[in-house]
């Protein structure tokens, strides 16, 4: 559903933008110009197919940027037509250049994106908490960390300086939801983030999830092997959890599944024999099959991959198409409760226009 989205989306940004291009670079070679001859009408239509395409590309920053810089000059077109009618149609020549010139929309996406820029690197600590009357043993905290995409936007200071914060946490449990590496981390930078996420102080451990970027499906070219990663990860006292569930303490079950790109088992077959009396956690990279989970005892399930949107509008796209069963936060539903995290980073691009980054806290309370 996602990739329909998006592709539909890349086809109309491609269209949209381009013949919009065109009517802008008219506009702007009008302040210049008295006249636009024939061949350079061809160019321009050229330079506005060339733009339409890079605006299409949505997976690149430039794509990104250039929807942006059409998007604000929509608002400045209708920016304009209000001024004309407050002006009562008498010519604004000032006010006209400024219009035809495009300075305003390339200035407003530089604002945005400086924004983004900034922001995503601000990580935020986010906490909820969630009640149970189930008979564990205590209360637990447990510290979720997904979407680090390691290399793209921080690297080992910055990855000091969050290991520092996430040890003051304290957590019984840190489960790593996947992402944590993709197809830009070279085999030194997959190796130091695990190390790093290995060695995160907790009472019960450190336990992994695949994402859909971990193993660089997405790379002609990876970096390492699939192989080199789960060796890796397993070295750094890390328990891969794939499709299958570990007893953490008395009373207290935490499960994770396969990334839902391969094949699978269902939450019946991985959650086989145990007990429903257990407290059960279900890590799963991406926020779906919630109705499946909730039927099989799940009484709470941790995701990450949506990143909360992380460009402006995704996040609310997503909601409304309901591509996801939570595209973010915590949702208590009939008899468990799901908590998707927007991730400490992003994929692609080095900004973020939607929500904040952040790694997650969930204390489980006994009622």
């Amino acid at each position: 559903m996602l990739w329909v989205i998006m592709s539909v989306a890349m086809v109309i940004c491609t269209v949209v933008a381009g013949g919009y291009y065109y009517i802008l670079i008219n506009r702007f070679l009008s302040l210049f110009l008295s006249g636009i001859k024939k061949l350079w009408k061809v160019v321009i239509a050229l330079i506005s197919l060339v733009l339409g395409l890079l605006s299409g590309n949505l997976f690149s920053t430039t794509g990104v940027i250039l929807v942006h810089i059409a998007a604000a000059a929509l608002v400045i077109e209708i920016v304009n037509q209000i001024v004309k009618r407050i002006g009562k149609q008498k010519e604004k020549p000032n006010w006209e250049r400024i219009y035809k010139s495009c300075l305003i929309p390339i200035l407003i996406t530089a604002v945005i994106f400086t924004y983004g820029y900034f922001n995503i690197r601000n990580v935020k600590e986010t906490e909820y908490t969630v009640q149970t009357e189930k008979n564990i043993s205590k209360d637990y905290r447990v510290l979720l960390i997904t979407d680090s995409h390691y290399g793209t936007i921080f690297e080992s200071e910055t990855l000091k300086e969050l290991k520092a914060r996430m040890d003051a946490v304290k957590a019984d449990i840190v489960v790593l939801g996947g992402d944590i590496v993709d197809e830009s981390t070279t085999k030194e930078q997959m190796k130091e983030i695990f190390q790093a996420f290995g060695q995160i102080q907790s009472r019960y451990g450190v336990y992994y999830v695949y994402g859909n970027h971990d193993r660089q499906r997405y790379s002609s070219s990876p970096y390492f092997s699939e192989q080199e990663l789960e060796d890796t990860i397993t070295r750094s006292n890390i328990t891969v959890l794939k499709d299958n569930y570990v007893q953490v303490d008395k009373g207290l079950i935490l499960a994770g599944r396969e990334d839902v790109s391969p094949a699978r088992k269902s939450p019946a077959d991985i959650l086989q024999g145990v007990d429903p009396e257990n407290y059960i956690i279900m890590a799963d990279h991406q926020p779906v099959e919630y109705e499946e989970n909730e039927k099989q005892g799940v009484d709470l399930i941790l995701s990450g991959h949506t990143h909360a949107g992380q460009i402006f509008p995704s996040g609310y796209v997503m909601k409304y198409f309901h591509t996801f069963d939570l595209w973010y936060g915590h949702a208590a539903l009939n008899s468990m409760e799901a908590v998707v995290s927007a991730g400490v980073a992003g994929w692609g691009y080095p900004i973020r226009t939607q929500r904040h980054s952040e790694y997650t806290i969930i204390n489980i309370k006994r009622k």
